[in-house]
C-alpha cells in the first residue's frame, strides 16, 4: 500500500469509506476474475454485495488515475523501448 501511497481510509465519491487493504484486495480480484459476478460469492468472499463491491474497484481506479496517470502519459522516453515504431 505505500508504494501506492494509499490513504489508511478512502472515501467514495459518494461518501462510503473504505479501508486501504480492503480497497487493494478487492479491485486486484475484481480486475483478475472479471467474470465472477454472482451476489453470493461476493458475500462469501468480501462481506459486500456486488453494488458495494462495484463502488470500491470504481474509487481504487479514480484513485490510481487521479494520482499516477502521469507515469502512463507524460513518460515516453521510459515507455519507448516497449514500443514498436515502424519508420
Amino acid at each position: 500500500m505505500i508504494c501506492f501511497q494509499i490513504p489508511e481510509f478512502v472515501k467514495s465519491k459518494d461518501g462510503h469509506v473504505f479501508h486501504r487493504e480492503e480497497v487493494l484486495l478487492i479491485s486486484l480480484y475484481i480486475l483478475s476474475y472479471l467474470n465472477n459476478t454472482n451476489d453470493a460469492a461476493f458475500i462469501e468472499l468480501f462481506g459486500h454485495v456486488y453494488i458495494r463491491v462495484s463502488k470500491i474497484v470504481k474509487t481504487f481506479l479514480d484513485y490510481i488515475v487521479d494520482n499516477w496517470s502521469y507515469i502512463l502519459l507524460h513518460n515516453g522516453t521510459f515507455w519507448k523501448p516497449y514500443l514498436q515504431v515502424n519508420n
